[in-house]
């Protein structure tokens, strides 16, 4: 049964992968993907990797970007590296291209015998035989296909931090054969998390995608929030009032999973768009859009960091407003080395950033009170002794860490250089 926002057009769509109605702050983004496209069209490379955290809008601006192909006359092949099987969903989408496109992805032919006068006859054969789901034969024919019509072949590719590494292999050396070896117009556009600069991008044997240009999706600020929010609203017929926006758009945090997730809560509370959403509908939508993106984004985001990295953002949390990086240091007792890698890998993916007054705080995957929470559990057990500025074993123990890749994991190994037995992602 519809819930009563559904029965009355709620505009905002929190869901993941889903575009939403008002595609906000990402105007240059997209004006720039458009002229990628354009000069790809005549021989200009176009490889672009999205980088953004959970919840940034990834999906919606490849979603976007596909338009923009569409309109220039471009085919698009839409994929993701989620799960293993990179190769058949290649051979998938070709044939779901090809029925839309009216594409023979059949081989091309040659003469193999020729017969003169009387009786002229040409015989023909196959110039290849290749797999039917061969994926540099499918790239190769889709982007030959959309050259001959005056256009290009797109390839997008989501969830790439998460792609089987050997799959990725293969794929960036078909779509570079397509691209440089055979000089069809074919382009990527990826999107990831952005500790794929630890995983992927790392990876000696995928240099194709260390040349790829990385676009960091930057959160939301209050401004674009506020337009986002009155105009999603006002394309169904509904009102903001104006402090309820205000105090709505600043607490988005500049997070698009978020804002969704506000708007949609507040139209409901307000019985919007025949009531208009006033602060006492805000009020309410905050808390609960806060607990919902504690729960799908917050708390997953704080389940994959390692013990030790915990560790850091709960000190940021304690030290709270004064966390400046002598302080972080003071209170964990740990290398100076490793403290300052943590900190750079966690402002890279979206927990922390540095204010202009030198301190550290909360970025867009969580805030102050959700880590406090979270570490709640093991404060808990901590003995009198250990407070007020508990120095962890695990920084005591381990100057430097092991840092050995383990690939099936996906990760280097956070124990310290020098360890016993195996090696290990979290201290």
């Amino acid at each position: 049964m519809a819930s009563d926002g559904e029965q009355r057009g709620n505009p905002f769509s929190p869901g993941f992968g889903r575009s939403p109605a008002e595609l906000v702050g990402r105007d240059a983004l997209l004006d720039e993907l458009r002229s990628e496209i354009e000069a790809a069209s005549s021989g200009h490379r176009l490889c672009s990797i999205l980088l953004g955290v959970r919840g940034s809008g990834k999906t919606s601006v490849l979603n976007a970007a596909e338009d923009l192909a569409h309109e220039s006359g471009w085919m698009v092949l839409a994929l993701d590296t989620t799960t293993r099987g990179l190769p058949q969903r290649i051979a998938r989408a070709a044939a779901a291209a090809t029925a839309a496109d009216a594409v023979d992805l059949r081989p091309r032919r040659r003469i193999n015998s020729l017969r003169v006068p009387p009786g002229i006859a040409l015989g023909w054969e196959y110039a290849e035989s290749p797999s039917d789901d061969d994926p540099r034969y499918l790239l190769s024919r889709l982007a030959e296909t959309a050259a001959a019509r005056g256009g290009g072949l797109l390839v997008t590719l989501d969830e790439l931090h998460s792609g089987e590494r050997e799959e990725v292999r293969r794929f960036a050396g078909d779509f570079q054969h397509t691209a440089e070896r055979e000089g069809l117009p074919i382009g990527l556009l990826g999107a990831a998390l952005p500790e794929i600069q630890y995983t992927v991008l790392e990876d000696r044997k995928l240099t194709f995608f260390h040349r790829a240009t990385l676009r960091r999706l930057q959160p939301l600020t209050s401004e674009q929030s506020f337009r986002c929010l009155r105009a999603t609203a006002a394309g169904t017929g509904g009102t903001f009032e104006a402090d309820a926006l205000c105090g709505a758009a600043t607490a988005v945090n500049g997070s698009p999973y978020h804002l969704q997730l506000l708007g949609r809560s507040a139209w409901e509370a307000a019985g919007a768009p025949e009531a208009p959403i006033d602060a006492a509908a805000c009020q309410l939508a905050i808390r609960e859009a806060g607990r919902e993106f504690r729960r799908s984004i917050s708390e997953p985001a704080w389940n994959d960091l390692s013990d030790a990295e915990q560790d850091y953002l709960h000190a940021i949390a304690r030290l709270h407003p004064s966390a400046t990086r002598r302080a972080v240091a003071g209170e964990l007792d740990a290398p100076t080395k490793w403290l300052a890698r943590t900190e750079r890998r966690l402002t890279i993916s979206g927990y922390v950033r540095m204010t202009n007054g030198g301190t550290l705080e909360f970025a867009e995957l969580t805030q102050r009170q959700d880590v406090l929470d979270f570490a709640e559990p093991e404060s808990g057990y901590r003995r009198p002794a250990d407070h007020p500025n508990p120095q962890p074993a695990r920084f005591r123990e381990a100057t430097q860490p092991c840092g050995e890749w383990m690939p099936v994991a996906k990760a280097r190994c956070a124990l310290g250089r020098g360890h016993k037995g195996g090696h290990r992602t979290r201290r």
